[in-house]
């Protein structure tokens, strides 16, 4: 992989999680989400990257994320522990606190999270 790509997760509306390479840039990851970026925490290291003004540009609706004590979820329906709704496409991008900026996403945690948001698709089917 190039130097400067990083892997990670991309969720788009109405499509399967998937794996994904980015170049490691404010303007590659401005272009996945169609516009200026904002960074979401959820975990310690992994954050949720999506479209700042996604919601004032009605773009379309990708899921909500629900908040449980410490422990951030991914919701097909709005619930009394919905703090926000994600629209647009979605990034899944680790961070490396040392370095302060994006690294490749370790395979054990894609594998958790791409399980969490492949159920997430599988309850909205139902």
């Amino acid at each position: 992989m190039n130097d400067n790509k990083i892997l990670g997760i991309i969720k788009e509306p109405g499509q399967k999680a998937r794996a994904f390479s980015i170049e490691n840039e404010l303007r590659a990851m401005q272009k996945a989400v169609d516009g200026y970026i904002q960074a979401i925490p959820v975990t310690e290291t992994v954050r949720l990257i999506c479209n700042e003004e996604g919601k004032q540009l009605g773009m379309e609706h990708n899921f909500f994320l629900d908040v449980d004590g410490m422990t951030v979820k991914f919701a097909a329906e709005p619930g009394p522990n919905t703090v926000s709704e994600i629209v647009g496409p979605a990034l899944f991008l680790q961070l490396d606190w040392e370095r302060g900026e994006f690294e490749s996403m370790d395979l054990d945690v894609m594998g958790e999270l791409l399980n969490q948001l492949w159920a997430l698709r599988a309850r909205r089917a139902r």
